[in-house]
């Protein structure tokens, strides 16, 4: 967007996480939020500890990335005129095609799309879900001073049917490989809080979906119906999840204030779990539906966890993960009919490109990135050395057959 000049980046006011507390308790006393902020508990009080302030120069703005946030972002524009640019995350077929998701990062991978062009100016906000690329720029024409623009997150409803629809390009982002969000996404076809061990064994798919059906549907009629839902996430101890009001804010608002939040957040669950199943939009979750959801998250999961999980100081490792991926690749690509397979060329292409999986952009994160713990056992990060128990003749994958 700057025709090749130079671009200077934008200053960011992280009031939200890096000023003492005296300063961020004086500046929400000041900050008001969107009206449409305050119709419910969760999400005032979400945007009201969320905030950050980004002041930029006429030809300054921000190169195409993706935010490290897990739900739902909004950007204010306070203050002149900023063009934005999007594109969904793009698709990686494999995990040799992953790239750096922050500034410039797609744009050395030749990634970059963008499905939208648009200008925002003041009162005006962007909403955009997880994982989604943009780039800015203040055109120095539109702008003859500073520009200030306020961004915060919100969680009420949550981008259920996006994450869904997308859920392949998400597991290969840092979403998942750098944030965990996935661990905040997961009990929406699991129905329970805790992490469940990835399995690609149909059988105990069925079995897991039978006894969540065994738990909720009360008429027996095959469905689970929105009075059923709310019952199960009011009331069951194992849907405790949905009443906790686990958030940074949670010990800075009052018990009244908090009793609000866990009201709103049931109801949302049970909405958002619907949202996030039903795909023929009668408005309940079949038994085909919820074995469909659970099947291609454990499906998903399964690969990224037995990715995760190679040494890449082994030399062995990138072999290991090209087997893994043209497995999968042949076994739930290719099965739907739709998707010619990636065959001999694309590996050859791989194994002639990539000496180490530190080669790799997905395994060399952030050292603050957020600590995940391995559903097969431990806590895991991917430059880690693998030490999971099995002997040296087991399995590469140790699990399932994939």
């Amino acid at each position: 967007m700057s025709e090749g000049e130079m671009v200077a980046g934008p200053y960011i006011w992280h009031v939200k996480d890096e000023e003492p507390i005296e300063t961020k308790r004086d500046v929400q006393r000041r900050w008001q939020g969107p009206y449409f902020m305050n119709k419910t508990a969760a999400n005032h009080l979400e945007a009201w500890d969320s905030f950050e302030f980004w002041f930029s120069l006429p030809k300054g703005g921000a190169f195409a990335h993706s935010d490290s946030y897990c739900e739902m972002t909004i950007s204010a524009q306070l203050k002149g005129n900023k063009t934005w640019r999007m594109m969904m995350y793009p698709e990686s077929q494999t995990v040799f095609d992953s790239f750096d998701s922050f500034d410039r990062g797609i744009y050395q991978v030749n990634k970059w799309s963008p499905e939208y062009e648009f200008k925002v100016g003041p009162g005006q906000c962007v909403i955009f879900p997880p994982g989604y690329m943009h780039e800015t720029y203040n055109k120095p024409a539109e702008n003859n001073e500073c520009t200030v623009a306020s961004t915060f997150q919100y969680n009420l409803p949550f981008p259920v049917k996006y994450i869904r629809a997308y859920l392949p390009r998400l597991f290969s982002s840092h979403l998942v490989w750098a944030e965990d969000c996935h661990s905040r996404w997961e009990a929406f076809h699991s129905f329970v809080g805790g992490r469940t061990v990835p399995t690609v064994d149909v059988p105990e798919l069925t079995g897991r979906v039978d006894a969540i059906f065994g738990a909720i549907d009360a008429d027996k009629n095959g469905h689970l119906e929105r009075a059923e839902l709310i019952e199960y996430f009011s009331k069951a101890p194992q849907a405790d999840f949905a009443r906790e009001v686990q958030y940074s804010w949670t010990y800075k608002v009052s018990a009244q204030q908090r009793q609000e939040v866990a009201t709103e957040l049931v109801e949302s669950r049970v909405d958002d779990t619907v949202g996030y199943n039903d795909v023929d939009g009668d408005g309940r979750i079949s038994h085909e539906e919820l074995f469909d959801a659970t099947q291609q998250w454990n499906v998903l999961n399964y690969r990224y966890w037995s990715l995760r999980r190679l040494n890449v100081r082994d030399p062995g490792s990138v072999k290991a993960a090209m087997d893994l991926e043209r497995r999968f690749d042949e076994k739930y690509r290719c099965a739907e009919g739709d998707y010619t397979c990636l065959g001999d060329n694309y590996f050859n292409m791989v194994k002639a490109q990539v000496r180490s999986l530190q080669q790799i952009s997905v395994y060399n994160r952030d050292p603050d990135a957020a600590p995940q713990h391995d559903p097969w056992g431990g806590s895991h990060e991917p430059s880690g050395d693998r030490d999971d128990g099995r002997d040296d003749g087991d399995e590469e994958d140790g699990h399932d057959d994939l």
